[in-house]
C-alpha cells in the first residue's frame, strides 16, 4: 500500500508515516504533532471516528480502508464482505461445521464488516461458532499464537475443524502454534485469512487467504489526494475495490 501511495505522489511530494502501537488509534496529541507539521495532505488508513473528528479541519484528507465512513471524506475502500462471504461458503464447502474466530482488539470499521459478513454467511450455510469460539488479540505473532494456545483444549472439545483470522499476522501465529500442539493443518484444523501478504503463498502450509489489492489501495487513494492537495476536483469521491479468495493448501480437503 505505502508503495502504491508513493508511486502515485511521485517526486513532488514527501511521504510521512505516522503508525501507532499495536491495537491503538492517534490520539488527539498524535494529530497535533502532525499538524504542526503543516502537511500538504493526509491520508487515513482504517479510521475511527473519533479520529476523523480531529482531522475535520485537517485541509486534503482522503480515508483508505473505512467503510460506513464515507461522509467524512473522500475515501478508497475495499469490499471485504464480499470476500468474507466467499470464505465463509469454501469452508463449508469443504464440509465444516464448527468455526472458531481469531478477531482484532482495533475496533475499526473494516475489521467489524469482515467479522459480521463471515459470521452471517456462515450461518447461512449451516456453520456455528461455539461460545468461546472467537478470541482477540492484538495483530501480532506472538499474541495470536498465546491466545490460541490457550483456546485449542476448549476448541477442540466443541469440535471445531476450521479458525478464521481476521489477519494473515493472526493467521501466522495460529500456524505456528498449531505445529506446537502437533495439530496437523489441514488434515485436523484449516485455517484461513486475511490480507494475503506475500509470506502467506510460501508458508507451509500455504495459507487460504482474502486477497486485498493493497498496491492499488494505495495508488488509487495517492491519487485521490494529489488531485485535492492540486485544487481539482474528484469526479468519483467514494471508490471501492474487490476482494477475492485465494484457495491454499491449509484448507484443502
Amino acid at each position: 500500500m505505502i508503495a502504491g501511495v508513493r508511486e502515485s505522489l511521485g517526486a513532488d511530494y514527501q511521504l510521512l508515516l505516522s503508525v501507532t502501537d499495536a491495537g491503538e488509534f492517534p490520539q488527539a496529541d498524535d494529530v497535533r504533532k502532525l499538524m504542526a507539521l503543516r502537511p500538504a495532505g493526509l491520508l487515513a488508513d482504517a479510521p475511527n471516528a473519533e479520529l476523523l473528528e480531529e482531522l475535520s479541519a485537517a485541509g486534503p484528507v482522503v480515508l483508505l480502508d473505512a467503510p460506513g465512513l464515507e461522509a467524512y471524506a473522500p475515501s478508497v475502500n475495499l469490499d471485504v464482505a464480499h470476500g468474507a462471504r466467499q470464505l465463509a461458503a469454501h469452508l463449508a464447502g469443504a464440509g465444516h461445521r464448527r468455526v472458531a474466530y481469531v478477531d482484532s482488539v482495533t475496533g475499526t470499521a473494516t475489521f467489524g464488516v469482515r467479522r459480521e459478513a463471515f459470521l452471517d454467511e456462515a450461518a447461512a450455510h449451516g456453520i456455528t461458532v461455539p461460545a468461546d469460539g472467537i478470541i482477540s488479540t492484538t495483530i501480532d505473532v506472538g499474541a495470536s499464537a498465546g491466545a490460541s494456545a490457550a483456546a485449542w483444549p476448549a476448541w477442540q472439545q466443541a469440535g471445531v475443524t476450521a479458525i478464521e483470522c481476521r489477519t494473515h499476522t493472526h493467521a501466522y501465529g495460529v500456524l505456528q502454534e498449531a505445529r506446537v500442539a502437533g495439530v496437523r493443518i489441514p488434515g485436523q484444523r484449516a485455517i484461513a485469512g486475511f490480507d494475503d501478504l506475500p509470506y502467506s503463498a510460501t508458508s507451509n502450509p500455504s495459507l487460504t487467504s482474502v486477497h486485498l489489492p493493497a498496491t492499488s489501495l494505495g495508488l488509487k487513494a495517492g491519487w485521490q489526494l494529489r488531485r485535492l492537495m492540486e485544487g481539482h476536483r474528484l469526479e468519483q469521491p467514494q471508490l471501492t475495490l474487490e476482494s477475492s479468495l485465494v484457495v491454499r493448501n491449509s484448507t484443502s480437503a
